[in-house]
């Protein structure tokens, strides 16, 4: 077992590294953050890696930086390599974008589409990619590792003012009823809600209080199945409200929608969020 392990790691790390020819440091626009969202006046927070870094420690996870050798580059990033006890890595890249890091996610499924290996689980964080090559089997790996918790505890406290609402997990989902209660009070605050699509691809939807009005922005540019749609648009709003309700599998549904638009629908869609009992 222990030689399939290793074999796996070198044939990934061989593989990953010979494709780089491949790899693209983005599209025509593939890392242009759309006019609407600009003007909006949204202030995106990159991350640093050495934040990243020391926020993993912190949450407990036991590394040492390897500074040595030839490893994965993904999206033309070289990452930075934290041995783990039991021979697991972290590989921690860093982008200058969210939309970088789908570029290195697109790459790295693709290089490893057809590999009968235990994969690695991957993460992102705002700007973000982390590889966690783990040595655990079974139907749901994800939940068995040693460090998953850590590092989804990591990203909790990374993401800041933004929501993460993918079709497995959802993070730091609580910045909605904070955005919520800084409407009411007149506080100004700003949102970012990432979604995935179910072929897993991003939509952004933002929001932006200044007090006394909201701009609200849904970008759905990397969506490949968006459409004829497929862009950013920017509505402004008066407010933002919360509506929960029982959904017939059990469990709950909340909405939080932006209201009092402009356009033609006077309610727009800011984050909904499931939960089962």
């Amino acid at each position: 077992m222990k030689k399939r392990k290793r074999w796996w790691q070198a044939t990934l790390l061989m593989s990953l590294g010979m494709a780089v020819a491949g790899c693209t440091d983005g599209e025509p626009g593939g890392t242009r953050v759309p006019q609407a969202v600009v003007a909006s006046g949204y202030k995106e927070k990159l991350l640093g890696a050495q934040e990243v870094v020391d926020r993993l420690s912190a949450e407990g996870i036991p590394m040492n930086r390897n500074k040595e050798g030839r490893y994965i580059r993904l999206n033309n990033i070289h990452p930075i390599v934290l041995e783990l006890p039991n021979q697991e890595t972290l590989y921690v890249y860093l982008y200058d974008s969210e939309r970088s890091v789908k570029l290195a996610r697109d790459d790295f499924a693709k290089h490893t589409k057809l590999q009968d290996t235990v994969r690695p689980i991957v993460y992102d964080v705002k700007n973000i990619m982390i590889l966690y090559a783990h040595r655990t089997t079974g139907d749901n790996p994800r939940r068995m590792t040693a460090y998953n918790d850590a590092i989804d505890q990591s990203i909790e406290r990374l993401l800041g003012d933004e929501v993460q609402l993918k079709l497995s997990d959802s993070y730091n989902v609580g910045k909605l009823d904070m955005f919520l209660e800084s409407v009411h009070q007149g506080k100004a605050d700003q949102l970012k809600v990432t979604a995935s699509t179910i072929e897993g691809d991003p939509i952004f939807t933002y929001g932006v209080w200044d007090g006394s009005k909201l701009v609200y922005v849904r970008d759905n540019s990397q969506d490949a199945y968006a459409g004829q749609d497929k862009g950013a648009v920017r509505f402004d709003c008066t407010g933002v409200e919360k509506v929960s309700e029982a959904i017939q599998e059990g469990g709950t549904v909340v909405r939080y929608n932006a209201t009092g638009c402009s356009g033609p629908n006077a309610t727009q869609p800011l984050a909904t969020v499931r939960s089962r009992s």
